[in-house]
């Protein structure tokens, strides 16, 4: 099977693709390192991104 796109993978992880493709690349995910590892850089960046967001905000609050 093809791997999937880093834009696919983004779509896994914010529960926005269809059932049916959740399976498959629950499927995929378990035997491609190359995926595996996409989707673990997606996580970490989302991680990132929200404390980010998280730290903006109590800035804002705090600076007011």
């Amino acid at each position: 099977m093809e791997c999937y796109t880093e834009l696919d993978l983004e779509s896994f992880l914010q529960n926005k693709m269809k059932l049916a493709d959740v399976a498959r690349c629950q499927e995929h995910l378990q035997v491609c390192s190359t995926c595996q590892g996409k989707l673990h850089e997606l996580r970490r960046d989302e991680e990132l991104l929200q404390a980010l967001r998280d730290s903006q905000k109590l800035f804002q609050r705090y600076s007011n």
